[in-house]
């Protein structure tokens, strides 16, 4: 190749790689603060726990695993929600199921969101004191988002109240 030619070639690629830098340019935003929000904008945002997936709770009061409580929730692609529930000791065949509403499953979005429970996604703590009880928590919503929390003898802020509102809302449909 010639002077002229390779000038040509090198000036050519140059500029094409301006081009698509240019073109690259990516505007960074700042984060919306709980300050700039007014009255107005935050009621059109979303709520964070929305389209529920899978949901499930478990817990034990101590350290003895026969006390374990299972409560789950599964969606279903026709939209069917489907709830069970195992009571502390039981086996697994003794597991109850029923059929809830939409607005039951709302119902429960809402108590999560309450209780701020995507704060407690990566919660994964064991303490020494095991007789305090343990907790496993997942959900799992219909754009693949989802929260995964665990502990043994240690709970994220607000857990014992979120417990609490939980196993009432199951209460309603699983009578002991």
């Amino acid at each position: 190749m010639n002077k002229k030619t390779n000038i040509l070639l090198t000036s050519g690629a140059l500029i094409c790689c301006l081009m698509f830098l240019a073109g690259c340019e990516k505007k960074q935003e700042r984060p919306v603060y709980p300050e700039d929000l007014t009255e107005e904008s935050s009621s059109s945002i979303a709520p964070a726990i929305a389209g529920t997936k899978t949901f499930s709770f478990t817990y034990t009061v101590s350290n003895d695993r026969t006390g374990k409580v299972i409560y789950t929730i599964d969606v279903s692609g026709s939209g069917a929600v489907a709830a069970t529930y195992k009571p502390a000791g039981a086996e697994s065949d003794d597991t109850v199921n029923k059929e809830l509403t939409k607005d039951d499953l709302k119902e429960l979005e809402d108590i999560l969101d309450k209780h701020n429970c995507l704060s407690w996604n990566g919660f994964t703590t064991t303490t020494a004191n095991r007789d305090k009880g343990s907790f496993s928590f997942y959900y799992a919503n219909n754009d693949g988002n989802s929260i995964s929390a665990s502990g043994i003898g240690s709970f994220p802020e607000g857990y014992e109240e979120t417990k609490a509102e939980l196993i009432a809302f199951f209460s309603k449909y699983f009578k002991k």
